[in-house]
């Protein structure tokens, strides 16, 4: 099997990619707001760890993570994984996760503010 590394990338690619990495950001700045005001609590436990050392970490982290995993989704974007599936596919699926999630973050301050 082979792949190739792509060095050009599509305006609607590189966007995808800088929308995963805004979406990413509003929601640590969300998730914060939502744990302060005592409305949830971090699910993923790598992130709870680096939140309870403190907001620094915790944005550093997910902000690493984040840039790092999409610029090699995007380096491999025309890579077939199992031979069917491309990463590109893989980075709109994060894409449209990453927004129903802040929809559901949206949701829960509109719901604890009505409380």
């Amino acid at each position: 099997m082979r792949f190739y590394l792509v060095d050009r990338y599509s305006w609607r690619a590189v966007a995808a990619v800088f929308a995963i990495i805004l979406l990413s950001v509003l929601d640590a700045i969300l998730t914060i707001n939502l744990i302060q005001i005592g409305a949830a609590r971090e699910a993923n436990p790598v992130m709870d760890f680096f939140l309870h050392l403190g907001l620094a970490p915790f944005l550093m982290v997910k902000y690493a993570l984040t840039v790092g995993s999409v610029l090699v989704c995007l380096i491999l974007k025309n890579y077939r994984m199992g031979g069917r599936i491309r990463v590109k596919w893989v980075i709109m699926s994060v894409l449209l996760l990453y927004g129903a999630l802040i929809v559901y973050e949206l949701s829960l301050f509109y719901r604890f503010a009505a409380a």
